[in-house]
C-alpha cells in the first residue's frame, strides 16, 4: 500500500523542509499550496531543496479562505483508504490545516505539527505513548535555508574565506583599533577619495601618505601585499572588514559551527529585488541571525542599519533574528545602551552587541 506525506505550503518553508529530510522517503508527496505560494515558488524552491523526485509530488492549488474548497480539492483526488498517509500540518493557514486535519483524520493516516521556535515536531494523531515533541535530527545549511525562501547567493565560493590570519584579527580588537587615531585617519581619506569620486573607493593608498600607519601595521604583524601601498581589499579590511572578521570567527568559534552553518559578507538577492550584501550569516538550531558589524557606531549609522536589517529580514522567514555588533561601547554616561537605541531596537526586534557584551560572551 503506497505511503504519502501530505505537507500544507506557506511563507514559513523551514518547518516543511526539516519534516521532509526528517522522514523516510514516501512513494508519493501531495502539496496543498495556494496561487500566492506558487508565485512565490515556494513549492518549488522546496522541492529542489529537500531533493524530492518532481515525479513523485503533486500539487493541489486551493483557496486559503475556504474551508470546502481545500475539502472539494482533496477528494477529487480520489485518495484510497488503503494508503498510509503522514500529514504535517504546520505550513497553510488555519482554514487548510483544519480542512485537512478533518478530511484525513478518519483515514489511515498519521498528523504531525511542528510548533514555531521549538526545532522539532510532534505527533498530534493519534494521541498515543508516541506523543511529545522531539527534535528534529535533521539540520539545514545556510544555503539550504536561503535557497528554499527563494534567496540566492551570489557568492557561495566566498563565504567562509576571511582576508587575514586569525592572529592579525584578533589583535585589532584587543588593540582598540576603532578608536585609534589611525584608523580615524584611514577612515577619513577613504570617505574623502570617495566624495571627489563620486562614492568609488580607492584601489590603493600609499601607506606613506599616513602617518604612523607603517608602524602601526607592523605592531599587528599585517603583511602587505606590496611593501609601500594598501591594495583595495586591505583598505576595506582596515576600515572596518577587521571586526567583521571578529565577529565572524568568534562566533563560529564560540558555537562550534561547522562551515556550512555560517557565513561572511554573505551577497543574497531575492528574485526581481536589489541586491543586499549581509557581514555575518549564521544558523543555529535551524534558525537564521542575521549580524550587521559596525567597528565605529553612531546614531547615523544605527538608524541606517536598523532600517536595512528590517527591509531585507523579511525575506528569511518569522523565525529569523537580526543583531548588530559594535565594536566599541554604544552606552551613556550610567553604562546603559543609549535610551533611544535600544527603544527602537525593541520596536524592530533588533538585538544590540557592542564590546562589553562581546567580552562577556553575550553574543546570539
Amino acid at each position: 500500500m503506497p505511503h504519502i506525506l501530505v505537507s500544507l505550503i506557506s511563507d514559513q518553508s523551514i518547518p516543511n523542509l526539516l519534516f521532509l529530510k526528517e522522514m523516510p522517503e514516501q512513494d508519493r508527496y501531495i502539496f496543498i499550496t495556494t496561487a500566492q505560494m506558487e508565485k512565490k515558488r515556494r513549492s518549488e524552491n522546496l522541492i529542489k531543496v529537500a531533493g524530492l523526485p518532481t515525479h513523485k509530488v503533486e500539487k493541489i492549488e486551493v483557496s486559503s479562505e475556504s474551508l470546502i474548497d481545500v475539502l472539494e480539492k482533496l477528494d477529487a483526488l480520489r485518495l484510497s483508504h488503503f494508503d498510509d498517509f503522514i500529514v504535517h500540518l504546520t505550513g497553510g493557514n488555519k482554514i487548510m490545516a483544519l480542512a485537512a486535519h478533518q478530511f484525513f483524520v478518519n483515514r489511515k493516516s498519521t498528523m504531525y505539527y511542528a510548533p514555531i521556535g521549538k526545532n522539532g515536531f510532534e505527533k498530534i494523531h493519534p494521541l498515543d505513548g508516541d506523543s511529545g515533541l522531539k527534535k528534529f535530527s535533521q539540520t539545514v545549511s545556510l544555503i539550504d535555508y536561503l535557497t528554499v525562501y527563494g534567496v540566492d547567493i551570489k557568492n557561495p565560493e566566498d563565504i567562509n574565506k576571511t582576508s587575514q590570519k586569525k592572529s592579525v584579527t584578533e589583535s585589532m580588537y584587543n588593540s582598540g583599533w576603532a578608536s585609534d587615531l589611525l584608523f580615524k585617519n584611514l577612515t577619513d581619506y577613504k570617505s574623502h577619495y570617495e566624495k571627489e569620486h563620486r562614492g568609488k573607493s580607492p584601489t590603493s593608498i600609499k601607506i606613506s601618505d599616513i602617518c604612523g600607519l607603517d608602524e602601526a601595521l607592523q605592531k599587528h604583524w599585517f603583511i602587505t601585499s606590496h611593501p609601500e601601498f594598501l591594495n583595495q581589499k586591505e583598505i576595506l579590511y582596515l576600515a572596518g572588514g577587521w571586526f567583521e572578521e571578529y565577529i565572524y570567527l568568534k562566533l563560529k568559534e564560540h558555537f562550534n559551527l561547522d562551515s556550512d552553518k555560517i557565513g561572511i559578507n554573505v551577497s543574497v538577492q531575492k528574485q526581481g529585488a536589489a541586491r543586499n550584501e549581509c557581514d555575518v550569516m549564521v544558523i543555529l538550531n535551524n534558525d537564521l541571525y542575521v549580524v550587521e558589524c559596525k567597528s565605529r557606531l553612531t546614531k547615523i549609522m544605527f538608524d541606517q542599519t536598523a532600517y536595512k536589517l528590517t527591509a531585507i529580514k523579511k525575506d528569511f522567514g518569522l523565525q529569523a533574528r537580526s543583531y548588530l555588533f559594535a565594536s566599541e561601547d554604544y552606552r551613556d554616561i550610567s553604562g546603559n545602551l543609549h535610551d533611544n537605541a535600544e527603544k527602537r531596537a525593541k520596536h524592530l526586534d533588533l538585538h544590540i552587541r557592542d564590546r562589553k557584551e562581546i567580552d562577556n560572551g553575550n553574543l546570539i
